[in-house]
């Protein structure tokens, strides 16, 4: 199996909390194997976030993404941890036609 396409993953979060995030989740990333693109920013939000962005072939259950997923969920109870995951190339290209009713 080739080697799997790296992870972008936005922090939002306060001063500190931002980069020990960050940390935290290079560190975690490197546990399960992932390849891992970190953005953080140091917000003043009232609920910090770590949210990963998955490419479709990553969204499998047995993908080893769920085990970075997990971990972080577990072992930040300070962050909401979210997951998105994006819709193939194809699926923006689909052409529909319109008609128009009499």
């Amino acid at each position: 199996m080739g080697a799997s396409a790296s992870i972008l993953c936005e922090i939002h979060a306060p001063d500190r909390l931002a980069t020990d995030l960050a940390w935290t989740v290079h560190f975690f990333a490197g546990q399960t194997g992932q390849s891992l693109t970190a953005v953080a920013s140091e917000d003043r939000v009232s609920e910090p976030a770590v949210t990963l962005h998955l490419q479709p072939g990553q969204n499998s259950p047995a993908h080893p993404v769920w085990c970075l997923v997990c971990r972080l969920a577990c072992l930040c109870p300070q962050a909401r941890v979210g997951i998105l995951v994006h819709a193939a190339d194809s699926f923006g290209h689909v052409r529909t036609s319109h008609r128009r009713s009499a």
